[in-house]
């Protein structure tokens, strides 16, 4: 490796670690992930950096904002953020390779000639910081997010904790909610996504992301997340579902129905769980006490793919989702 080359890749690694730091400590941001060739883990001397950054609502307005222009421009919101890691030699707004509702712009360090593609999204998929779902990767979004604690339910309209449109007319109107991005209509064309809550800044405590794995290490959890072996719920819920041999977020094909077996220890007494079949509840039981068990039979299901998953709802209002299993009858 030349001279050259070497003292790229040391400023380089310097600045993912710098850049690690700061955005850790900086509360507009709710996740950072790496793609491309690092993403991958398949980086080399000359791998540019491609950032994507989830904005907190709070500011997604003015970071996410987008601009008329292509060009050589940035809000200055944006660039007091990239200027943080060095003096920006050139800036290009592409608005053409954006998300739905992100910004993308391409930013050249002037004094170490490292490049970034600086991707920001909004997050909550059924507000105007979400999606419609018209852009999805299985590789890189193996889960979503049905519930998050500072808002509402995106699981599908008139489900539980879900906005409604009288009571909640005002939060409604403030994030411009839209039914396009319900996690229902992901479903509905086909996207395979685990089920998971989390919370943001105004709330805590009431949004779980649980995971099912043998391996509690960091590479196990995001092993099992990646396998979809999670679920969601507002309370420390303990839900399991299994149809078969197969796990909840698991993708499998029958040729007659295998029983789908529940078990539950909820916080409190549970009211009610209902299996949903393509977005509509095909049973439902009222246990009436804290720990459940079940095993449900869809006895004559259409041929074809179905999504399968277990609602659960206790007395005291508190949820939980499973992840779906993906079934295709033949």
């Amino acid at each position: 490796m030349s001279d050259t080359l070497q003292s790229y890749r040391e400023q380089r690694d310097s600045f993912l670690t710098k850049l690690t730091e700061t955005l850790s400590k900086d509360e507009r941001f709710v996740a950072a992930w790496l793609t491309g060739s690092f993403g991958r883990k398949e980086e080399d001397s000359v791998s540019d950096i491609d950032l994507r950054l989830v904005v907190s609502d709070v500011d997604g307005q003015s970071l996410c904002m987008r601009l008329e222009q292509v060009s050589a421009q940035t809000s200055p919101e944006r660039y007091a953020l990239f200027s943080q890691f060095g003096s920006p030699a050139l800036i290009h707004e592409n608005n053409n390779n954006a998300p739905e509702v992100g910004t993308f712009t391409f930013v050249l360090y002037a004094a170490s000639a490292i490049m970034v593609d600086w991707t920001l999204i909004p997050h909550t998929t059924a507000t105007f910081m979400g999606t419609d779902w018209r852009e999805y990767d299985q590789q890189l979004e193996p889960v979503v997010e049905i519930f998050q604690g500072a808002r509402t339910s995106y699981e599908a309209a008139g489900a539980p904790l879900v906005a409604d449109p009288v009571k909640d007319a005002e939060h409604i109107r403030t994030t411009l909610s839209k039914p396009e991005g319900m996690v229902s209509a992901a479903f509905a064309k086909g996207y395979r996504l685990g089920i998971i809550a989390s919370s943001d800044h105004g709330s805590t405590h009431i949004s779980y992301a649980m995971v099912y794995t043998e391996d509690p290490t960091r590479q196990g959890i995001l092993d099992a997340f990646r396998k979809r072996h999670v679920y969601g719920a507002t309370d420390n819920i303990i839900l399991e579902a299994r149809m078969g041999r197969y796990f909840m977020g698991d993708e499998l094909r029958l040729r007659a129905p295998e029983p789908l077996r529940i078990k539950a220890r909820a916080t409190g007494p549970i009211r009610r769980v209902a299996v949903v079949r393509d977005s509509r509840e095909v049973y439902e039981t009222t246990p009436a006490q804290q720990e459940f068990s079940l095993d449900f039979l869809d006895r004559n299901p259409p041929k074809g793919y179905h999504v399968y998953y277990v609602r659960l709802e206790q007395t005291n209002g508190m949820v939980a989702w499973s992840s779906p299993f993906f079934v295709t009858y033949e």
